[in-house]
């Protein structure tokens, strides 16, 4: 997935088992993001709580993720209208033609 450099893996600064099957010690659960947005990604936390393995009827059975992104330096999110017209593409163009008449 990252061969080509059009994703970078977010990684955490301290690695530890991501799931709680005790048949696996490794890391299942990854933060990519496309190479672009890379410079916004901050961090990639896998959480951990005690005994957050210990109980598998009330636990999910993989640890969740967090991810940090710093989004200040985007652009303003695009109105409804632009988002409309983005939507009103070409191809899709005759079918609002028709619900608009």
């Amino acid at each position: 997935m990252t061969a080509d450099n059009h994703w970078s893996w977010v990684h955490p600064a301290t690695l530890i088992q991501s799931q709680c099957n005790p048949n696996f010690d490794s890391v299942f659960d990854f933060v990519f993001v496309n190479t672009s947005a890379r410079p916004l990604a901050l961090t990639s936390v896998i959480l951990q709580e005690a005994n957050d393995c210990g109980n598998a009827e009330a636990n999910p059975d993989h640890r969740p993720l967090r991810a940090e992104f710093e989004l200040g330096a985007l652009a303003p999110a695009p109105t409804k209208a632009e988002l409309l017209e983005r939507v009103k593409a070409p191809y899709l163009a005759p079918l609002f033609e028709k619900q608009d008449a």
